[in-house]
């Protein structure tokens, strides 16, 4: 049994009784793409084959339990929110279960239909929220890879240009010691003649002013 309607939200339901899955299966038609399994067994196809978003079990199946069969696809199946249906004598069992993180929620039989389409409902958004941060966080730590790639190229180019800047100080000094030696000769000698001639036009000047 399944719908010819296009859903995004696939239900997956589970139950030993076809009557109780025939039910279920007219309640949400409307709303989802519902997939039925008359036990765990059958079901394990299924969430191989199919996106399913949230499962819905009875407790007590011959073979495999509901919660077994939860405690068995938690590791394979970690994004599909389980809900579990169960008769009162049950609850512990169930409420172990959820604290230990592998039930969304339970609910007894016989289930109220507006209690049970709630449920559904917050597990079919817990799971789009989860999902939805799942894509963020993904796009986040791609974010901080390329900026992290960016700052780590950003960081050699300034390394390079520093090396650079560094080279050419060295060769800036170099070029200015040469140019300095170079120039250090022809200076000291002109500075030299200019002294001579400052020397001999002194002498002269004197020489002229004792003959007078």
């Amino acid at each position: 049994m399944d719908n010819q309607q296009n859903y995004e939200h696939n239900l997956l339901v589970i139950d030993d009784e076809v009557e109780i899955t025939k039910s279920l299966f007219r309640q949400f038609r409307r709303q989802y793409k519902v997939f039925i399994a008359n036990s765990a067994e059958e079901a394990l196809p299924i969430l191989e084959k199919e996106d399913i978003q949230v499962v819905l079990s009875d407790q007590r199946m011959p073979g495999m339990s509901g919660i077994t069969f939860f405690s068995a696809i938690k590791d394979k199946y970690p994004n599909a929110l389980k809900l579990i249906l169960t008769g009162y004598s049950d609850i512990e069992v169930v409420i172990e279960a959820i604290n230990e993180g592998q039930v969304f929620r339970y609910l007894t039989k016989p289930w109220n239909p507006v209690e049970l389409n709630l449920a559904i409902e917050q597990a079919f958004e817990r799971h789009e929220l989860i999902s939805n941060n799942k894509v963020l966080l993904q796009k986040l730590k791609e974010a901080n890879s390329t900026l992290e790639k960016k700052v780590l190229e950003r960081t050699l180019d300034l390394e390079k240009a520093n090396e650079d800047l560094t080279k050419l100080n060295i060769e800036k000094n170099k070029y200015v010691g040469i140019v300095a030696h170079d120039l250090r000769n022809p200076i000291g000698n002109a500075l030299s003649f200019a002294k001579l001639l400052i020397s001999d036009y002194t002498d002269f000047s004197q020489s002229q002013h004792s003959n007078i």
